[in-house]
C-alpha cells in the first residue's frame, strides 16, 4: 500500500565530535552515521572488494506534508529534478553526466519520504558524490510544463475510461483518513497538478531539501573519512534547522464510509481489504513482520495455501503492510473473475475467521521466525542490504537494525502473537474496496458477508 511514485567544510577529526553512534558489527565492512554541524545525517558503510557504489539520499518529504490545496508537490518535484542543474547542464547534459559514472540514476516518492539514488562504479567515487550532491540541491526547474504533461499522463492511469478513480491504495487510503493528509494521493490530483506553479516548487524545494531534513547514505569499497570530507564540502554551512515533522493521527478514526465500490468494465474484480492498528512499537512492528509472513509468505502461508493452492480461486493475491508514525495498515489485495467473487469472500472470511477462532500454529509460527530472520540476515549479505539496514531506526517508525531485532525475535511466543492477531483483524475500522461491473447482487452479498467489520458504503 502507499506505493511510491518514482560548503560545509569539516574534517573528519571534527566530524566525529558529532556522531550520533556507529558500529562495527562485521570484519568485513565499517560502518558510520554522524550528524554534521548543518544537521545532514550522513550513513557510511565501508565494504572493500565492492565496485559498485551505492549513493542514497532520503528527503523527509511526501504527501503528508502537503495540504488538499498542493497535493502532489513532492511527488512533481522529485520529477522536476531531472529537468536540468544549476551545475550539472539541461536534462539531457546532467543525464549523461551521470550516466556515464556507469550505474544507475533514479528516484521515488512515498507518502512520508522522498528517496534518489545513484549507483556508480568505484572508479568515479570522487566525481560521483559531488555530482549527486549538485543534483540534490540545484535543479535548474525548467520544462515545467512538459514534466506536468508526463505526471497528468502518469495520474491518468489511476482513472478508467469514464474518469473514476480505480487506485485502489488511493480509495483505501481516502475512506480512512478522509480529513488527514495520510487519505491524499502521493501523485496529487489532475485539479492541483494542474495549479503547481513554479515558484510553488522552488518555495518547496527551499523549505524541505535542506541539510537537516536529509540523509546521504553512501557504501562500496570507501575510505569513511575521505567521504565524510568530500560530501561535508558539498553542502552549505550553517546551524541545523529543526527537522520537518507531519502531523499525527491522534485517535482511532472511525472511517465515515467502510465499503467502496466502484463501477468498472471489466471481467474481473480488484479488490482491497485493509485493517488499519493505531499502536507501534519495536515489539510490535516484529509481530506485525511475523503475521505478515503467517498470512503470506510463500506458498505455506494462509493466503497463498488456502486461496490460490487448495481452492485455485485466484492467480495472484497478496498482503500489503504500511507503517507510518504511530500505527500500521495492513491491506489484503486480490483480483478474481466476475463469477467467482462470492467464492472468494466466503474464503477470506472463512479464513479470518479461523484465525480468530483457533490462532496460529507452532508450525506457523516458526516458519515465519525463520523466514524473517532469513530475510534480515540475508540482506546483510550485501553492501546496500547493510547500508539500509543501519538507515532502518532512522527512516522508518519504530524501526531497528536486525541486530536489534533478533535477541527480540526469538523471545516472542505463540500466545503474544495470537493477542497482536486478534488486534488487527477482530476490529470495526476495517475498509473494503471493489472496483468492477458491480451490481445490486455484488452489493448486497458484501453488505451481508462483511457485516461483522464493516457498515457504512460508498459508491462510484
Amino acid at each position: 500500500m502507499f506505493k511510491s511514485r518514482m560548503s560545509n567544510s569539516i574534517t573528519a577529526k571534527m566530524a566525529s565530535i558529532f556522531r550520533k553512534g556507529s558500529s562495527n558489527r562485521d570484519s568485513r565492512y565499517q560502518s558510520q552515521f554522524i550528524t554534521l554541524k548543518n544537521g545532514l545525517g550522513l550513513s557510511l558503510v565501508s565494504f572493500p572488494g565492492v565496485k559498485t557504489v551505492s549513493l542514497r539520499c532520503f528527503v523527509f518529504v511526501g504527501s503528508v506534508y502537503e495540504t488538499r490545496e498542493n497535493s502532489g508537490i513532492s511527488h512533481f518535484l522529485e520529477h522536476m529534478l531531472f529537468r536540468g542543474n544549476e551545475k550539472l547542464g539541461d536534462a539531457a547534459t546532467m543525464s549523461v553526466k551521470m550516466e556515464e559514472l556507469g550505474g544507475e540514476f533514479n528516484a521515488a516518492t512515498s507518502f512520508d519520504q522522498t528517496e534518489f539514488w545513484l549507483d556508480i562504479h568505484l572508479d568515479y567515487l570522487e566525481q560521483g558524490i559531488e555530482r549527486f550532491c549538485q543534483f540534490i540541491q540545484f535543479p535548474l526547474f525548467e520544462q515545467l510544463e512538459t514534466e506536468r504533461s508526463v505526471i497528468l499522463e502518469e495520474i491518468l492511469g489511476d482513472y478508467n475510461e469514464e474518469n473514476r478513480l480505480i487506485d485502489l491504495d488511493s480509495l483505501t487510503s481516502n475512506l480512512l483518513w478522509p480529513n488527514h493528509p495520510m487519505g491524499m494521493p502521493i501523485i496529487g490530483t489532475l485539479e492541483t497538478v494542474k495549479k503547481i506553479s513554479k515558484q510553488d516548487l522552488i518555495d518547496w524545494h527551499e523549505s524541505f531539501y535542506v541539510p537537516s531534513n536529509l540523509i546521504i547514505g553512501i557504501t562500496g569499497d570507501i575510505n569513511l573519512d575521505q567521504i565524510i570530507d568530500a560530501v561535508s564540502n558539498q553542502f552549505s554551512s550553517g546551524k541545523a534547522k529543526k527537522k520537518n515533522q507531519y502531523s499525527q493521527i491522534l485517535a482511532k478514526p472511525k472511517p465515515g464510509n467502510q465499503l467502496s465500490l466502484v463501477s468498472d468494465k471489466d471481467n474481473q474484480f480488484s479488490i482491497q481489504w485493509s485493517f488499519p492498528v493505531y499502536e507501534l512499537t519495536q515489539d510490535l512492528r516484529i509481530q506485525y513482520e511475523l503475521l505478515h509472513r503467517i498470512l503470506d509468505g510463500g506458498n505455506s502461508s494462509r493466503l497463498q495455501r488456502m486461496i490460490r493452492e487448495e481452492k485455485g480461486l485466484v492467480y495472484d493475491i497478496s498482503l500489503d503492510s504500511t507503517y507510518f508514525n504511530k500505527g500500521m495498515i495492513m491491506s489484503i489485495q486480490s483480483v478474481v473473475g466476475t463469477s467467482r467473487l462470492s467464492e472468494l469472500m466466503d474464503a477470506l472470511v472463512e479464513l479470518i475467521k479461523d484465525l480468530l477462532a483457533k490462532g496460529i500454529t507452532e508450525q506457523e509460527l516458526r516458519v515465519a521466525k525463520a523466514r524473517y530472520k532469513a530475510a534480515l540476515e540475508c540482506n546483510n549479505d550485501t553492501a546496500q542490504g547493510i547500508l539500509y539496514d543501519s538507515l532502518m531506526p532512522r527512516l522508518n517508525p519504530s524501526g531497528a537494525e536486525y541486530k536489534d531485532i533478533l535477541p527480540g525475535l526469538s523471545n516472542i511466543t505463540i500466545d503474544t502473537v495470537f493477542s497482536t492477531l486478534r488486534r488487527v483483524l477482530d476490529q470495526n475500522l476495517t475498509t473494503f474496496v471493489l472496483v468492477g461491473p458491480w451490481g445490486e447482487q455484488e452489493e448486497n452479498m458484501l453488505k451481508a458477508k462483511l457485516h461483522p467489520w464493516i457498515s457504512g458504503k460508498n459508491t462510484s
